[in-house]
């Protein structure tokens, strides 16, 4: 099948209603069955059907002009934190864990994790769950060259950033301007260092095709909560937004994942929280912690 081309399933189910856990998995079955076993599906549930798929640091122009920046201050504010973390995505991770804005969107392999997001929060607005229909050859593990590609590439000044993305794009005549030249391989120089203080052995081989690409990261099993959540990321340089219509528009020549939403109306989301409840599907077990023990604690006390 063309990656870039939209299936039966993809018509049939996206924004299909899901009412209840038997709902969902249905939904996964028959799309498991659409796709065989050329795929991993991952998905990432919300509150709101309004909310776009836009990474944190992509939000406002601000965090996105210095994010390199954000991570290199808050390393300097708590270095006991990050000692120990050699690879820039480890320290992009432990950044995002703590609420600092990054690239990183976070999706989990397991549907009932998802949709205990898209319910939890309540409210009169429907929810959404997003299933992503994944190619294997899009999913890298964190220790990946191409991961450490992307991860360091964020670490750059934004104008370096921007100076190696039109580079690839060949948007400079033969012969152009040789300061610019010269400012890109300037550029280039510093990613293959940052590359370098975790992998030594890095050569001088970056395929500049993988900055306009959009990869699954299946991260390290470092923290607890990533391991309750099942939980990988979404990664990319030059996409700013996940959608898979949106991806398509800025490029059209790269493998994509087949990619539905599903509606939870909010006339359900209560019901389903109870029934994931059974499960020990919950905050406190999702988000592992004293805090969340504690919320929960008092939850409890406060319904007698």
């Amino acid at each position: 099948m063309n990656e870039s081309q939209d299936t039966g399933a993809d018509r049939e189910n996206s924004n299909k209603e899901i009412k209840s856990i038997e709902n969902l998995l249905k939904v996964y079955r028959d799309l498991q069955n659409e796709h065989g076993d050329d795929v991993q599906f991952y998905f990432r549930g919300e509150s709101s059907d309004s909310w776009d798929l836009r990474p944190s640091v992509m939000r406002r122009s601000s965090f996105q002009k210095k994010e390199g920046e954000m991570l290199n201050e808050l390393m300097s504010r708590q270095p006991e934190e990050f000692s120990g973390l050699t690879s820039a995505f480890s320290q992009w991770v432990l950044a995002q864990h703590y609420g600092l804005k990054t690239r990183l969107l976070d999706i989990t392999r397991n549907p009932l994790v998802a949709l205990f997001n898209a319910c939890e929060d309540g409210g009169i607005e429907d929810g959404r769950l997003h299933v992503f229909s994944v190619w294997r050859d899009m999913i890298k593990s964190f220790n990946s060259d191409t991961v450490s590609v992307i991860a360091n590439f964020a670490k750059l000044r934004h104008i370096e950033q921007n100076l190696l993305l039109s580079q690839t794009e060949d948007d400079t005549d033969e012969g152009g301007d040789l300061n610019l030249e010269k400012e890109r391989d300037e550029a280039l120089s510093r990613l293959y260092h940052f590359i370098r203080q975790e992998k030594p052995y890095f050569l001088e081989n970056i395929d500049l095709r993988d900055l306009f690409r959009v990869f699954v990261v299946e991260p390290q099993q470092s923290f607890e909560r990533i391991r309750m959540q099942s939980g990988a990321f979404l990664l990319s340089v030059f996409h700013e937004r996940f959608e898979r219509d949106e991806i398509l528009n800025r490029n059209a020549e790269i493998p994509v994942y087949d990619y539905y939403t599903l509606k939870v109306p909010y006339t359900n989301k209560q019901d389903i929280i109870e029934e994931l409840h059974l499960l020990n599907i919950t905050r406190e077990s999702l988000f592992p912690g004293l805090d969340e023990a504690a919320k929960a604690v008092t939850q409890r006390y406060s319904q007698e």
